[in-house]
C-alpha cells in the first residue's frame, strides 16, 4: 500500500509536471499563432503590396512595350525613309557623274577646237603677214604701174589730140563694145580704151 501510494504520489507529481508542461506548450502555441496569425496578416499585406507593385509594373511594362513598338515602327520608317534618301542620293551623284562625264567630254572637244582655232589664228597670222609682205609688195608695184599708166595715157591724150587735128583715123576707125555696138563719135575709141584699161 506504501508503494502503491508512493507510486501514486509520484505519477500524479508527474502528471501535474506533465500539465504544466502542456499548459506552458499551449501557452507558446497561442503565443505562436498568434505570431503566425501576424505574420500572415502582415505577409498577406506584403503581398498585396507586392501584387499592386507587380500590377502596376506590369501597366508600365505593357506601356514601355507600347512604346518600343512605336519606336520600333518609327525606327523602320526611318530606315525606309534613310534607304530612299540613299537611293536618291546615289541616282543624283550617277546623274552628275554622268553630266560630269558629258562636260568633261565638252571640255576635251573645246579643248581640241581651241587647239584648232589657235592653229587657224597662226595660221592667218602667218597668211595676214605674208599679206602684208605682198601688200606692200604690191604697192610698190602700183606705185610703178601707176607711173607706166600716167605715162601710157599722157600717150594717148597726145594720139587723141593727133586724132582730133587730123579727125581721119578716129572717124574712119568704128570701135565695137561688148555688146557689139559701133562707137561712131571721135572720142569713143579713147573712152573705151580707158574703160578696158582701167579693168
Amino acid at each position: 500500500e506504501v508503494n502503491r501510494n508512493h507510486k501514486l504520489f509520484t505519477l500524479e507529481n508527474k502528471v501535474e509536471e506533465l500539465r504544466r508542461e502542456l499548459a506552458e506548450k499551449e501557452s507558446q502555441c497561442t503565443s505562436l499563432k498568434d505570431t503566425i496569425a501576424e505574420k500572415e496578416v502582415h505577409g498577406n499585406q506584403k503581398v498585396l503590396a507586392l501584387e499592386k507593385k507587380v500590377e502596376e509594373l506590369l501597366k508600365e511594362l505593357a506601356k514601355k512595350e507600347f512604346q518600343c513598338i512605336s519606336l520600333q515602327d518609327e525606327l523602320a520608317e526611318n530606315e525606309i525613309q534613310r534607304n530612299n534618301k540613299i537611293s536618291a542620293l546615289e541616282k543624283k551623284v550617277e546623274e552628275l557623274q554622268r553630266e560630269l562625264a558629258e562636260r568633261e567630254c565638252k571640255c576635251n572637244s573645246l579643248e581640241n577646237k581651241i587647239g584648232e582655232k589657235e592653229s587657224e589664228i597662226q595660221s592667218l597670222q602667218e597668211k595676214l603677214q605674208s599679206a602684208e609682205e605682198n601688200s606692200s609688195k604690191i604697192t610698190m608695184d602700183f606705185e610703178k604701174s601707176t607711173n607706166v599708166v600716167c605715162d601710157i595715157l599722157s600717150l594717148v591724150w597726145q594720139m587723141k589730140e593727133e586724132a582730133e587735128r587730123s579727125g581721119r583715123e578716129l572717124q574712119s576707125t568704128e570701135v565695137k563694145t561688148n555688146s557689139h555696138e559701133t562707137c561712131k563719135c571721135p572720142n569713143a575709141r579713147l573712152k573705151l580704151f580707158l574703160k578696158l584699161f582701167l579693168k
